[in-house]
Protein backbone atom coordinates (compact mmCIF):
# COMPACT_ATOMS: atom_id res chain seq x y z
CA UNK A 1 0.00 0.00 0.00
CA UNK A 2 1.48 2.98 -1.09
CA UNK A 3 1.12 6.28 1.02
CA UNK A 4 1.86 9.78 -0.07
CA UNK A 5 2.35 13.24 2.36
CA UNK A 6 -1.45 13.69 1.59
CA UNK A 7 -2.39 10.85 3.59
CA UNK A 8 -0.70 12.63 6.68
CA UNK A 9 -2.79 13.07 9.70
CA UNK A 10 -4.69 16.68 10.11
CA UNK A 11 -2.78 16.94 13.97
CA UNK A 12 0.95 16.04 11.60
CA UNK A 13 -0.08 18.71 9.27
CA UNK A 14 -0.94 21.49 11.81
CA UNK A 15 2.84 20.23 13.29
CA UNK A 16 4.13 21.06 9.70
CA UNK A 17 2.20 24.49 9.51
CA UNK A 18 3.29 25.92 12.85
CA UNK A 19 6.97 25.99 11.43
CA UNK A 20 5.55 28.42 8.57
CA UNK A 21 4.55 31.75 7.76
CA UNK A 22 0.48 31.97 6.79
CA UNK A 23 1.53 33.24 3.26
CA UNK A 24 3.89 30.01 2.70
CA UNK A 25 1.03 27.91 3.22
CA UNK A 26 -1.24 29.72 1.25
CA UNK A 27 1.28 29.55 -1.65
CA UNK A 28 2.75 26.33 -1.57
CA UNK A 29 -0.33 23.85 -0.34
CA UNK A 30 -3.63 26.32 -0.99
CA UNK A 31 -5.81 24.50 -3.53
CA UNK A 32 -3.28 21.32 -3.78
CA UNK A 33 -6.77 19.29 -2.69
CA UNK A 34 -9.90 19.52 -0.94
CA UNK A 35 -8.55 17.94 2.04
CA UNK A 36 -5.45 20.08 3.09
CA UNK A 37 -7.71 22.77 2.05
CA UNK A 38 -9.84 22.10 4.79
CA UNK A 39 -7.00 21.73 7.18
CA UNK A 40 -5.39 24.88 6.05
CA UNK A 41 -8.75 26.42 7.33
CA UNK A 42 -9.04 24.91 10.98
CA UNK A 43 -5.71 26.74 12.03
CA UNK A 44 -6.98 29.13 14.81
CA UNK A 45 -4.24 31.49 14.17
CA UNK A 46 -2.01 32.45 11.08
CA UNK A 47 0.73 34.94 10.97
CA UNK A 48 1.87 36.70 8.08
CA UNK A 49 5.16 38.72 8.05
CA UNK A 50 5.68 40.55 4.35
CA UNK A 51 9.19 42.02 4.81
CA UNK A 52 10.92 39.96 2.31
CA UNK A 53 7.97 39.59 -0.49
CA UNK A 54 8.35 42.36 -3.12
CA UNK A 55 5.41 41.50 -4.86
CA UNK A 56 3.00 39.14 -2.39
CA UNK A 57 -0.45 37.51 -3.91
CA UNK A 58 -3.04 39.19 -1.18
CA UNK A 59 -6.07 37.24 -3.12
CA UNK A 60 -4.66 33.92 -1.80
CA UNK A 61 -4.76 34.96 2.26
CA UNK A 62 -7.71 37.82 2.46
CA UNK A 63 -9.69 36.20 4.75
CA UNK A 64 -7.44 34.96 7.31
CA UNK A 65 -5.05 37.30 8.51
CA UNK A 66 -4.76 36.79 12.03
CA UNK A 67 -1.00 38.84 12.61
CA UNK A 68 0.59 41.37 9.98
CA UNK A 69 4.10 42.75 9.69
CA UNK A 70 4.66 44.88 6.89
CA UNK A 71 7.48 47.25 5.71
CA UNK A 72 7.06 50.87 3.77
CA UNK A 73 8.30 49.54 0.35
CA UNK A 74 4.69 50.65 -0.52
CA UNK A 75 3.76 46.90 0.79
CA UNK A 76 1.26 48.10 3.09
CA UNK A 77 -0.54 50.84 0.63
CA UNK A 78 -1.18 48.01 -1.74
CA UNK A 79 -2.11 45.94 1.02
CA UNK A 80 -5.03 48.51 2.47
CA UNK A 81 -5.94 49.59 -0.67
CA UNK A 82 -6.56 46.20 -2.30
CA UNK A 83 -7.36 43.38 0.70
CA UNK A 84 -11.02 44.21 1.86
CA UNK A 85 -11.57 41.04 4.52
CA UNK A 86 -9.15 42.06 7.59
CA UNK A 87 -12.19 41.57 10.13
CA UNK A 88 -9.98 38.80 11.47
CA UNK A 89 -7.03 41.19 12.25
CA UNK A 90 -5.63 41.43 15.94
CA UNK A 91 -2.06 42.35 15.69
CA UNK A 92 -0.69 44.40 13.16
CA UNK A 93 3.27 45.60 12.72
CA UNK A 94 4.35 48.67 10.22
CA UNK A 95 7.79 49.75 10.48
CA UNK A 96 9.28 52.56 8.19
CA UNK A 97 5.62 54.37 7.96
CA UNK A 98 5.92 57.52 6.04
CA UNK A 99 1.84 57.84 4.65
CA UNK A 100 -0.38 59.36 7.47
CA UNK A 101 -2.81 57.67 4.97
CA UNK A 102 -2.22 54.04 6.59
CA UNK A 103 -2.91 55.44 10.34
CA UNK A 104 -6.35 56.77 8.91
CA UNK A 105 -7.29 53.22 7.85
CA UNK A 106 -6.82 51.72 10.81
CA UNK A 107 -10.55 52.22 11.74
CA UNK A 108 -11.53 49.60 9.38
CA UNK A 109 -9.47 47.22 11.66
CA UNK A 110 -11.60 47.45 14.52
CA UNK A 111 -10.94 44.36 16.20
CA UNK A 112 -7.07 44.72 16.66
CA UNK A 113 -5.61 44.02 19.57
CA UNK A 114 -1.95 45.02 19.41
CA UNK A 115 -0.50 47.76 16.71
CA UNK A 116 3.14 48.33 16.43
CA UNK A 117 3.72 51.51 14.49
CA UNK A 118 7.74 53.09 13.69
CA UNK A 119 6.93 56.23 11.70
CA UNK A 120 10.12 56.98 9.52
CA UNK A 121 8.96 60.94 8.39
CA UNK A 122 10.85 63.78 7.34
CA UNK A 123 10.05 65.95 9.99
CA UNK A 124 12.29 66.43 13.50
CA UNK A 125 9.24 66.26 15.53
CA UNK A 126 6.36 65.20 14.05
CA UNK A 127 2.89 65.66 15.63
CA UNK A 128 1.51 62.04 17.23
CA UNK A 129 -2.15 63.80 18.00
CA UNK A 130 -4.15 62.30 15.03
CA UNK A 131 -2.50 58.92 15.35
CA UNK A 132 -3.47 59.17 18.97
CA UNK A 133 -7.05 60.20 18.18
CA UNK A 134 -7.96 57.58 15.94
CA UNK A 135 -6.58 54.87 18.01
CA UNK A 136 -8.51 55.68 21.03
CA UNK A 137 -11.71 56.38 19.44
CA UNK A 138 -11.74 53.65 16.67
CA UNK A 139 -9.67 50.72 18.27
CA UNK A 140 -12.26 49.59 21.04
CA UNK A 141 -10.02 46.37 21.55
CA UNK A 142 -6.33 47.23 21.84
CA UNK A 143 -4.67 45.94 24.52
CA UNK A 144 -1.04 47.16 23.43
CA UNK A 145 0.62 49.78 21.33
CA UNK A 146 4.08 51.07 20.65
CA UNK A 147 4.29 54.39 18.37
CA UNK A 148 7.92 54.88 17.93
CA UNK A 149 9.69 57.34 15.33
CA UNK A 150 13.33 57.14 13.38
CA UNK A 151 16.61 57.50 15.44
CA UNK A 152 16.40 61.09 13.90
CA UNK A 153 12.67 62.34 15.26
CA UNK A 154 10.97 62.61 18.33
CA UNK A 155 6.86 62.66 18.71
CA UNK A 156 5.46 65.74 20.19
CA UNK A 157 1.71 66.93 20.56
CA UNK A 158 0.06 70.26 19.51
CA UNK A 159 -0.20 72.71 22.20
CA UNK A 160 -4.12 73.01 21.62
CA UNK A 161 -4.68 68.99 21.04
CA UNK A 162 -8.04 67.62 22.65
CA UNK A 163 -7.98 64.23 24.03
CA UNK A 164 -10.93 62.05 22.64
CA UNK A 165 -12.79 60.15 24.57
CA UNK A 166 -11.56 56.44 25.15
CA UNK A 167 -13.97 53.56 23.56
CA UNK A 168 -11.87 50.85 25.71
CA UNK A 169 -11.07 50.04 28.70
CA UNK A 170 -8.36 46.60 27.38
CA UNK A 171 -5.05 49.51 26.85
CA UNK A 172 -2.96 48.10 29.24
CA UNK A 173 0.42 48.13 28.03
CA UNK A 174 1.86 51.83 26.21
CA UNK A 175 5.15 52.15 24.87
CA UNK A 176 6.11 55.61 23.17
CA UNK A 177 8.60 57.77 22.28
CA UNK A 178 7.62 61.80 23.18
CA UNK A 179 9.29 65.01 23.50
CA UNK A 180 8.28 66.25 26.89
CA UNK A 181 6.36 64.94 30.46
CA UNK A 182 3.89 67.66 29.56
CA UNK A 183 3.30 66.03 26.32
CA UNK A 184 2.63 62.69 28.10
CA UNK A 185 0.49 63.74 30.79
CA UNK A 186 -1.70 65.19 28.10
CA UNK A 187 -3.07 62.25 26.99
CA UNK A 188 -1.86 58.93 29.52
CA UNK A 189 -4.52 59.99 32.14
CA UNK A 190 -7.59 59.21 29.59
CA UNK A 191 -6.19 55.23 29.96
CA UNK A 192 -8.26 53.74 32.92
CA UNK A 193 -6.46 50.84 33.00
CA UNK A 194 -3.11 51.39 31.65
CA UNK A 195 -0.61 48.92 34.12
CA UNK A 196 2.85 48.82 31.92
CA UNK A 197 4.17 52.19 30.89
CA UNK A 198 7.27 52.87 28.62
CA UNK A 199 8.58 56.50 27.60
CA UNK A 200 11.52 57.59 25.98
CA UNK A 201 11.68 61.55 26.41
CA UNK A 202 13.36 63.95 23.83
CA UNK A 203 14.55 66.12 26.16
CA UNK A 204 15.32 66.10 29.74
CA UNK A 205 12.48 65.50 32.68
CA UNK A 206 12.60 68.52 34.54
CA UNK A 207 10.07 70.16 37.18
CA UNK A 208 6.82 68.95 38.48
CA UNK A 209 3.82 69.68 36.39
CA UNK A 210 1.04 71.62 38.58
CA UNK A 211 -2.13 69.33 37.95
CA UNK A 212 -1.69 65.71 39.31
CA UNK A 213 -2.99 63.40 37.17
CA UNK A 214 -4.56 60.29 39.23
CA UNK A 215 -3.61 57.21 37.58
CA UNK A 216 -4.54 54.18 39.62
CA UNK A 217 -3.57 50.60 38.02
CA UNK A 218 -0.20 51.37 36.83
CA UNK A 219 2.14 49.18 38.19
CA UNK A 220 5.21 49.21 36.02
CA UNK A 221 6.85 52.58 34.75
CA UNK A 222 10.27 52.86 33.05
CA UNK A 223 11.35 56.22 31.84
CA UNK A 224 14.33 56.51 29.62
CA UNK A 225 16.33 59.98 28.51
CA UNK A 226 20.20 61.55 27.98
CA UNK A 227 20.41 63.70 30.39
CA UNK A 228 21.72 61.28 33.98
CA UNK A 229 19.40 63.57 36.66
CA UNK A 230 16.01 63.03 37.61
CA UNK A 231 14.73 65.39 39.94
CA UNK A 232 13.72 64.75 43.41
CA UNK A 233 10.50 66.40 43.23
CA UNK A 234 9.54 65.19 39.90
CA UNK A 235 10.13 61.77 41.77
CA UNK A 236 7.27 63.10 44.09
CA UNK A 237 5.32 63.79 41.90
CA UNK A 238 5.29 60.69 39.86
CA UNK A 239 4.75 58.69 42.66
CA UNK A 240 1.63 60.95 43.42
CA UNK A 241 0.38 59.81 40.16
CA UNK A 242 0.88 56.69 40.01
CA UNK A 243 0.27 55.81 43.73
CA UNK A 244 0.16 51.92 43.12
CA UNK A 245 3.47 51.43 41.24
CA UNK A 246 5.77 48.63 42.23
CA UNK A 247 8.24 48.94 39.18
CA UNK A 248 10.19 51.65 38.08
CA UNK A 249 13.54 52.21 36.22
CA UNK A 250 14.94 55.44 34.73
CA UNK A 251 17.61 54.63 32.07
CA UNK A 252 20.24 57.22 30.32
CA UNK A 253 22.17 57.40 27.21
CA UNK A 254 25.32 56.27 29.68
CA UNK A 255 24.13 54.75 32.79
CA UNK A 256 21.19 53.45 34.78
CA UNK A 257 20.19 55.38 37.54
CA UNK A 258 17.17 53.62 39.41
CA UNK A 259 16.23 49.85 38.55
CA UNK A 260 13.12 47.92 39.90
CA UNK A 261 15.46 46.23 42.32
CA UNK A 262 16.56 49.24 43.74
CA UNK A 263 13.31 51.12 43.68
CA UNK A 264 11.74 47.84 45.32
CA UNK A 265 14.24 47.88 48.24
CA UNK A 266 15.36 51.40 48.14
CA UNK A 267 13.17 54.31 47.16
CA UNK A 268 10.12 53.16 47.09
CA UNK A 269 10.10 52.61 50.95
CA UNK A 270 10.89 56.45 51.11
CA UNK A 271 8.14 57.82 49.21
CA UNK A 272 5.42 55.70 50.90
CA UNK A 273 4.69 59.04 53.30
CA UNK A 274 2.70 60.73 50.01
Amino acid sequence: MFTTIEDLLSKLWHKIFEYLDGYDIYKAFDGLNSTINKIIDTISQLHFDFTNISSPNYRLIQYKFMSLKLINQNTELQLFTRLKQLSQLRSLTLTGVRCICIIEKLPQLNQLQSVFIRYSGTTSCFNIAPVLRTIFKHLPFIKHLTLLPNDYQWFCLAPKFIVPTLTNNYLNTLVIHIWTCHDLFQFVHVIPNIKRLKVIFGCSISGALTKVFRIPKLKTLYFETEKNSLQYDFIVYLFKCFYKLEQFSFITRSREIVNDQKWNNYYRPNFLIF
